[in-house]
């Protein structure tokens, strides 16, 4: 699932909330192909969510009020709830209601776990990235240059005895049509006759 967060909440955790809640109805995320993340300014509630299931694929569209802390208890409790919602229509085809009776497990298993689920969303994944110094960037970026550079070499190379024996044949058929032979085949038939 491709995660479009155009606000200024961390994607990583918006995710992890996401999935976890996608989980919890029993809904993989592979099969949403986008979950789009905004902030708003004219809501009434902390969070809405929508789903939109087009012949492109199938999205969650979540708005978060603009300020909303998601720190607090109320705050993911709404926002868990509107994804579960928006996850269910697009996946079931449904209308889950928030005082529905999966609504009501869910958010017992998020208070249940809340300090944990928000301690294990909130955690910083080590970078996948290797770390290298500045010299071995270099002599990686060297070599990678020279091999490219001997490549044209031999390109080169075989480009110039290429177009040598091009010049020596042009050369030979010019200097024949000085000497008074119009064309270099009649050059070749004269040769036979001499040999």
């Amino acid at each position: 699932m491709k995660m479009n967060n155009k606000t200024s909440y961390d994607a990583a955790f918006l995710r992890a909330l996401i999935t976890w809640t996608c989980q919890q109805i029993g809904v993989s995320t592979q099969s949403f192909d986008e979950a789009r993340i905004s902030t708003s300014h004219s809501m009434t509630s902390r969070a809405q969510g929508w789903h939109t299931n087009h012949s492109m694929g199938c999205r969650i569209r979540l708005w978060i009020r603009n300020g909303t802390d998601l720190t607090s208890h109320e705050a993911l409790r709404d926002i868990i709830v509107e994804v579960a919602c928006a996850a269910h229509w697009a996946s079931f085809g449904s209308i889950l209601n928030t005082d529905s009776e999966i609504v009501d497990d869910i958010t017992a298993a998020f208070e249940g776990e809340r300090h944990a689920l928000v301690e294990e969303w909130s955690k910083k994944k080590p970078s996948k990235k290797k770390t290298i110094s500045k010299t071995e960037h270099r002599v990686e970026r060297a070599t990678e240059l020279l091999a490219e550079w001997e490549r044209k070499e031999a390109l080169a190379r075989t480009k110039c005895k290429k177009y040598r024996g091009m010049l020596k044949r042009a050369t030979r058929a010019r200097i024949a049509e000085l000497e008074g032979l119009k064309q270099p085949s009649e050059r070749k038939t004269r040769r036979k006759i001499i040999l």
